[in-house]
């Protein structure tokens, strides 16, 4: 009945449980050295526990002290959320409430408490959506309902990537686009271009280039329509790394290299799921992924996201894109990779730009020499039945013969070029044995 009061009475139980707790974390010297909050003490760790109490007596004190208030800490957290969660007069302190839990997470590194916490959250809303109907539920009609739970999923998918958590990290990216669909208006710009900044940085551990060159072109595009106080080196950071992204994808259609059309269609479904989540229409017509490096890189273009990059930038796009040399290409390419990793290969960024555009260049240098082996490899098959490795060799300073046979043949795997290794006659052989192969239909 009494809102007020109650929000008194829960944050003063949460602010003194974290009080009580870090001050039995101070007094004990150490941290907590449990795993799960929730779980019993095990046979092994009473027995551990037992050969320790003649020697760190005082650390093992400090140690019993210390759990038995963050198991509290954590029990008060998740009793306010199960009690808070189906009122509607009780959403702003059930959302501070998500606030405080997930800071207690990331502030001691509770990774097991955190992904508990993403379920509860999950099952909360799974449960809010399924009961909405009922009195005094939180209308999920309502804009600001919709924001303080969008709110809530942007904290948890910061949270997931500041403690290195990437699967939790993308589940809570379908969380976010599941509470997206439910309002009725977009969300706001800033909260999006941070929602998109995440994704970069998930991509980038998930080693998916092309995905996170389309997160960088919504960023992009944010700036450009949204960013007041985008300057133009914001644009031509931004640009770079859209341009980047874009070049570093492997220059390969994994649907059309796939081995069956089990693998293609996984494939496409893979595709336009990852589509969802970036925001872009998805048109499952025509058995084509939704999105590709193709379509990517003419955007550069189409979209003046090319004009803007810094000058290296533009020599990698035109030595990997339109130039043909086959034994000098991953040559021509130290230069413009050693201008990423200099100190000044990007101006600072404004305080004042409302997306996020710090990004390290230098991490696209492995990429991209991988994608200029490739270019190699299939302007190679053009010109040449046979090659010798020797030559293939002094043509990729970058790599060692055996990383570059290796290379070799994951782009044979992968359907970028058909080739194979004689090791007999030092050569490597372009083409396929079989008359029906691609190559030989154009063939005089």
């Amino acid at each position: 009945v009494n809102v007020g009061s109650l929000e008194d009475v829960v944050k003063h139980l949460l602010t003194t449980a974290t009080a009580r707790a870090e001050g039995a974390l101070a007094a004990g010297g150490g941290a907590v050295d449990v795993d799960d909050l929730e779980a019993d003490a095990g046979p092994d760790a009473l027995l551990a526990a037992a050969a320790d109490a003649g020697k760190g007596a005082a650390a093992a004190a400090g140690r019993e002290a210390v759990t038995p208030w963050f198991r509290f800490l954590w029990e008060a957290h998740r009793t306010a959320l199960d009690v808070l969660r189906n009122s509607s007069r009780l959403e702003n302190l059930y959302a501070h409430a998500a606030a405080r839990a997930t800071a207690f997470c990331v502030k001691h590194r509770r990774t097991t408490e955190f992904r508990r916490l993403c379920d509860v959250l999950r099952s909360h809303l799974a449960n809010l959506t399924k009961y909405k109907d009922q009195r005094d539920r939180p209308d999920l009609g309502n804009a600001d309902t919709v924001a303080a739970m969008l709110d809530t999923r942007y904290d948890i998918l910061r949270a997931a990537c500041e403690l290195g958590m990437w699967q939790e990290a993308f589940r809570a990216v379908e969380d976010v686009q599941a509470v997206v669909a439910l309002g009725a208006r977009p969300p706001k710009p800033a909260a999006m271009a941070a929602y998109y900044a995440q994704l970069t940085r998930i991509f980038a551990v998930a080693d998916a280039h092309l995905y996170r060159g389309y997160a960088w072109l919504k960023l992009f595009n944010l700036a450009r329509s949204h960013g007041k106080g985008a300057t133009a080196a914001d644009l031509a950071a931004l640009a770079a790394n859209v341009t980047l992204a874009a070049l570093a994808a492997p220059p390969v259609d994994p649907v059309a290299t796939a081995a069956s059309e089990a693998d293609a269609d996984a494939e496409r479904e893979r595709c336009a799921r990852v589509a969802g989540l970036l925001g872009f229409a998805v048109d499952r017509r025509g058995g084509r992924a939704p999105l590709s490096r193709a379509a990517l890189v003419s955007e550069l273009t189409a979209k003046g996201v090319l004009a803007l990059c810094p000058a290296p930038v533009r020599d990698l796009h035109a030595l990997l894109e339109t130039q043909f040399a086959p034994l000098d290409l991953c040559t021509r390419v130290g230069a413009p990779l050693a201008a990423l990793t200099a100190p000044d290969a990007l101006a600072p960024v404004s305080p004042a730009c409302p997306v996020p555009t710090a990004a390290d260049l230098s991490a696209y240098v492995a990429p991209l020499q991988r994608v200029a082996l490739l270019r190699s490899l299939q302007q190679a098959a053009a010109a040449y039945s046979r090659l010798p490795l020797a030559s293939l060799a002094a043509a990729v300073p970058f790599m060692d013969r055996p990383a570059l046979e290796a290379a070799v043949a994951d782009a044979v795997v992968r359907g970028a070029v058909a080739a194979r290794v004689d090791h007999r006659e030092g050569v490597l052989e372009f083409g396929t044995p079989s008359l029906d192969g691609d190559a030989l239909r154009s063939s005089l």
